[in-house]
């Protein structure tokens, strides 16, 4: 949707089965859009951006090295969920989300749980494991300071931790974290939005049950 100030105007961005869940958006520098979000019938993550140059939306799966091999498989929830979309001051697109096996046979590190960070290099994604673990990773949200440093911020569920790992690009993740008090484990669903802090780091990470709001500051 576009707003100009008075109403929006709708388009589509892609169309199919259960495609657009978990939409994140960001803006480049020319206010173009460009979204990451889950087509949940394939189970795989998807990435739109407008091209102002042919006038339309561009359509890509998230798929490279390292990304989880869809299966066509009925049982426990698997596969990607949660992206969450940054742009680089190059204008590089950046995802992380959270990538959860299920029940199905391990073929290889590919195929690890946990929280994942995925690049977009001459035309390509590259997928790499921020921090693997069961359950480690959910809702993830992802912040880049102006000096392209990463930041994404995520809960570990069944421990009731919230956790923030940082990197300055080079694949090395440095990982924080505190228990969030008063959570039961792991009925309540919480949800995350981390905001980088008037200094640039990364310390702020919200939560929000369906009633009531925590909020938890890691320094």
């Amino acid at each position: 949707a576009r707003g100009n100030g008075t109403q929006w105007a709708l388009e589509t961005v892609d169309s199919g089965s259960q495609v657009g869940l978990s939409a994140s958006m960001d803006l480049d520098r020319d206010g173009n859009p460009h979204i990451a979000y889950l087509d949940f019938s394939l189970k795989q993550l998807k990435y739109s951006y407008w091209a102002p140059a042919a006038k339309k939306w561009q359509n890509e799966w998230l798929t490279g090295d390292g990304v989880p091999k869809p299966h066509n498989h009925v049982g426990p929830p698997h596969g990607p969920a949660f992206p969450s979309l940054k742009l680089d001051s190059k204008g590089t697109p950046h995802v992380a989300y959270f990538y959860r096996q299920g029940d199905i046979p391990r073929t290889g590190p590919e195929d690890e749980d946990g929280v994942r960070h995925a690049v977009r290099r001459n035309g390509k994604w590259e997928h790499k494991l921020i921090e693997k673990g069961d359950e480690i990773g959910f809702a993830p949200s992802l912040e880049i300071t102006r000096k392209d440093q990463l930041a994404v911020g995520y809960y570990g569920r069944k421990d009731t931790t919230a956790r923030i790992a940082t990197s300055a690009g080079d694949g090395k993740w440095a990982i924080r974290s505190a228990t969030i008090s008063g959570l039961k484990v792991p009925e309540e669903p919480v949800a995350a939005a981390m905001r980088l802090g008037s200094d640039g780091k990364a310390r702020f990470v919200a939560w929000v049950e369906l009633e009531k709001s925590k909020h938890l500051v890691i320094k």
